[in-house]
């Protein structure tokens, strides 16, 4: 049933373990006022080693007669680390605190002051 729906070229063992390794990381050695910028940090880190180590199994199975298993495995790490790393953790965390910071810009503008500039004060 996968190979009919085609997940298993979603799923890669070396780019799971890099994602759940500097996420891992990053939640023990960062504080708790700033862990969602640490965690989008560190999945945007995430992302960056996965497309190196992608690259480096990609050139070293590289024999110019075109593309063969190693190459194949390669630009899976670097595809599926993006996807990983930029999109799935990276754009939740900044939704995330969008919304919070959102709403206490919101609720700063409540006292008559203009809000808008408070937002991208806020924001920025």
């Amino acid at each position: 049933m996968d190979s009919a729906a085609g997940l298993t070229a979603f799923i890669n063992p070396v780019a799971l373990s890099v994602l759940g390794t500097t996420v891992i990381a990053a939640i023990l050695l960062s504080d708790s006022d700033h862990r969602v910028e640490v965690l989008c940090q560190a999945s945007l880190l995430s992302a960056m080693i996965s497309l190196v180590f992608g690259l480096i199994m990609l050139y070293q199975n590289f024999s110019g007669e075109g593309l063969n298993e190693g190459m194949y495995d390669g630009l899976s790490i670097a595809m599926n680390g993006l996807l990983y790393g930029l999109f799935s953790l990276y754009r939740f965390l900044q939704v995330r605190d969008y919304r919070k910071d959102r709403c206490a810009a919101h609720e700063l503008a409540l006292d008559g002051s203009d809000g808008i500039s408070n937002l991208h004060v806020f924001c920025a």
